[in-house]
């Protein structure tokens, strides 16, 4: 609470001070003269439809429409773009590439930004989700000008800006599970080159997981996999000069209910009901220990920008706080069925995450023969974290919170201690109109990041006087704690990346395009190094990759958009991460750890995307993908690490074959002017697989029960339904609406907790799903 007043006492004092400021023009509108949408995805301003890289952009509009509310309501908006559930939070991925280590020190493979301030965090991502001007989404590596870990991507989120006019918006959804959201928007122009906006949304909604199988815990257990949200952002922007602005931005929230819990639906039910979303198929095991979840986040940035000259100078700074206190739990006890030999599992994660970025720009700043661009970067990121976790046999007596009991948990690793990132880099990037519509493009960038962690790990139930420092206190970010064995770690790596590329525009609306990109994703190190005798961490190395591109942009005809490229990538160094126990071997500690080698792997496809309006009341999207991708040679996965298996030739997890999206919007005229729209969009999916890199076994005896195995996802379709009355000027809408109207759900990750008997009352074993059918009404009024 403190560090949220100081933020808003800095704000009201800079606007204070920006009252006196003389004018500017208006900032580049959303929108060019043609009605095409203006992005800023390579840094400096430009038209899509003329950007030579492969992008999708997303609108305010469509946003709203479509109930866009988190990261993972982007999963059908853009081809190539899976978005998978893990603990920690959204796990992103672009043409079957991202990461797997959302841990700590782990890193993403798709860089996540909000107005230019990359995300580090995957739990700090739901926080921009409302008021937004457009979204990003970039496929394929984008070092030069994003650095840190964009070998697969990058997604940007742009919020709303505070304009010149006075508006004001509100929106008000109501829907199954008690849905209950609601978003508003008060836009003031205080003088003639400042103006002010305030946003804010709400969002409850009860879980769609239903704990009533087995014995009941006392009380009454909440519905998993809810949403308990609120967020409040404030924004200033001062014009100033001919050219200056200064955009300062302060955003606010809290995160609460039982989240998504650490695993989901009973696997044995996803089978049997064919992937249902039915109310029988959600059924799962209560369990003694409800989950909680309780995160705060405070965030300020700020951007300048002013020209100097035939020179644009841009800065973008931000100062990000995430404060975590959740007990997480997973459904996985059978209170009545395998002898006693089912568990609960259940965590205690506290974090405070802070976040520093700073980033300087020049750039050209009117249009001509020459574009380019420079900068700098400096990203700093520190997480104090305590993530306990427990082990709870159903035979035994019921553990109502995390306990000091020993007796009471079976080894599970627990991570006490301070993890830091930090990322520098200097990059170029020019375009050199050679002749009439024939461009050259040439990027370098030289990055340096490094990781460390100064921590503590164990394993087992905690010691009967609980876990301590060296003090005697009770152990707390960032100490060493007593019984624990030191988890020291650090890595480091630098990079220079390049990015080459040609476009030629045909016509004035057709363009044809070509790169090549290397990419680079920092190296880290793995908690335990299997490969020694001792207990020390080891390190692996930087993930690097040769990207090739081809693609054409157009509009075919006058009312008819076309985009489609082709794309192959070569990574000598893919960062590969399973999971393995590590127990058996001499001079290791009993754990179940994230392990993490370097392998070689290959990714190719082709993409299109169709925008059609064959008439003014009709609209026709289309998107289609073709993609292939897996691991070249190397990979070595297993519970047991003597005895783990070779993954050669196995292909990228949720990574579809084919897949085809379309919607119509048709628009119906009434006689006052109003208008009826009707829009349908769906998407069909080819079957695609999901890894579990670790199987079951006993690794002291070096038997595995199961082995680790790729599961399938059949192929499927999703439908969205919506029908909508819009006002004659357009500032009332009232809208009904269904999402998954085949109420089908579709596997995010592999089957967790295999069991050998896996069916009936011994079932423990457990998926994390898609979301099942949602359906609902949402009003917006406008003013």
């Amino acid at each position: 609470m403190k560090f949220q007043t100081q933020t808003c006492a800095m704000m009201v004092s800079a606007i204070a001070l920006m009252a006196a400021a003389p004018a500017m023009a208006a900032e580049a509108p959303a929108k060019d003269s043609n009605g095409e949408i203006i992005v800023t995805a390579q840094r400096t301003v430009s038209v899509a439809s003329k950007t030579p890289i492969s992008l999708t952009v997303i609108a305010a509009d469509e946003l709203r429409q479509r109930g866009v509310s988190t990261v993972a309501d982007l999963r059908n908006m853009a081809p190539a773009l899976e978005i998978g559930n893990a603990s920690q939070g959204p796990n992103i991925s672009v043409r079957g590439l991202g990461s797997t280590d959302l841990s700590s020190k782990g890193k993403q493979g798709v860089v996540f930004t909000v107005d230019n301030i990359p995300v580090g965090r995957p739990q700090m991502m739901g926080s921009a989700f409302f008021d937004l001007e457009r979204v990003e989404v970039l496929r394929g590596p984008q070092g030069t000008l994003y650095g840190k870990n964009a070998t697969a991507g990058v997604i940007n989120l742009i919020t709303a800006r505070p304009k010149d006019v006075l508006e004001a918006r509100a929106t008000v959804e109501l829907g199954n599970f008690n849905t209950m959201r609601g978003e508003g928007m008060v836009n003031l122009p205080v003088t003639s080159n400042w103006a002010v906006r305030a946003a804010g949304s709400v969002n409850r909604r009860e879980g769609y997981l239903l704990p009533v199988l087995g014995q009941k815990a006392l009380g009454t257990q909440a519905n998993l996999s809810d949403e308990n949200n609120w967020n409040l952002r404030l924004s200033s922007l001062l014009k100033f000069a001919d050219t200056g602005r200064f955009l300062l931005t302060g955003t606010f929230g809290h995160v609460g209910g039982t989240g998504d819990v650490s695993n989901g639906m009973l696997y044995s039910r996803w089978l049997s009901t064919n992937g249902s979303g039915s109310a029988y198929a959600r059924q799962v095991y209560y369990n003694p220990m409800a989950g909680k979840l309780n995160d705060r986040f405070a965030n300020v940035n700020a951007e300048i920008s002013f020209d100097v000259g035939a020179v644009n100078v841009t800065y973008d700074g931000a100062h990000l706080f995430f404060k975590a206190r959740d007990n997480k739990f997973a459904s996985t006890g059978d209170p009545a069925g395998a002898g006693g030999t089912a568990n609960y599992t259940w965590s205690d994660y506290r974090a405070d995450i802070t976040l520093d970025s700073h980033e300087i720009r020049l750039s050209n700043a009117k249009p001509g023969k020459l574009s380019w661009v420079v900068g700098g970067n400096y990203w700093k990121e520190k997480i104090d974290e305590q993530d306990m976790n427990w082990q709870t046999l159903t035979g035994t007596a019921t553990c109502s919170a995390p306990t000091l009991s020993a007796a009471c948990n079976n080894p599970n690793p627990h991570i006490i201690g301070p993890t830091g990132h930090k990322s520098t880099g200097l990059f170029g990037q020019s375009t050199y109109e050679v002749v009439d519509g024939l461009k050259l493009t040439a990027g370098l960038r030289y990055s340096k990041d490094s990781l460390y962690r100064n921590a503590m790990r164990a394993a087992g139930g905690a010691p009967a006087a609980g876990w301590l420092d060296a003090f005697g206190k009770p152990c707390a970010p960032p100490n060493y704690c007593a019984n624990g064995t030191p988890n020291v770690g650090a890595q480091e790596d630098s990079k220079l990346t390049w990015r080459l590329g040609v476009d030629y525009q045909i016509t004035p609306r057709q363009m044809v395009y070509g790169s090549i990109a290397t990419g680079y994703k920092a190296g880290g190190f793995n908690d335990v190094d299997p490969t020694t005798t001792n207990s020390g961490t080891g390190t692996y190395g930087a993930e690097q990759l040769t990207a090739y591109e081809v693609g054409y942009k157009g509009r075919v005809l006058p009312n008819l958009q076309f985009n489609s490229s082709v794309y192959y990538y070569d990574y000598s160094k893919y960062q590969f991460t399973g999971v393995t126990f590590l127990a058996a071997l001499p001079g290791l500690p009993t754990g179940v750890l994230i392990y993490t080698t370097l392998v070689p792997a290959k990714a190719y496809g082709w993409e299109n995307e169709l925008n059609w309006t064959p008439t003014k009341h009709d609209r026709v999207m289309l998107t289609s993908t073709l993609a292939e991708g897996h691991y070249s040679a190397g990979p070595q996965v297993g519970f047991i690490y003597s005895k783990r298996q070779d993954w050669t030739g196995y292909r990228f997890d949720r990574l579809p074959k084919f897949t085809l999206s379309g919607s119509y919007e048709h628009t119906f005229e009434l006689k006052d002017g109003a208008r009826i729209i009707g829009r349908v969009n769906s998407r069909y999916s080819s079957g695609y697989l999901v890894s579990d890199t670790m199987g079951d076994g006993n690794p002291f005896a070096g038997v595995y029960s199961v082995m680790p195995a790729q599961y399938r996802q059949g192929a499927f379709t999703r439908t969205d339904l919506s029908l909508a009355y819009e006002s004659e000027n357009g500032k009332l809408r009232l809208e009904g609406f269904v999402r998954n109207l085949e109420n089908k759900v579709q596997l995010l990750g592999s089957p967790n907790g295999i069991n050998p008997a896996g069916v009936g009352t011994a079932d423990r074993t457990t998926v994390r799903v898609s979301e099942p059918r949602m359906f609902g009404a949402r009003l917006t009024v406008k003013y």
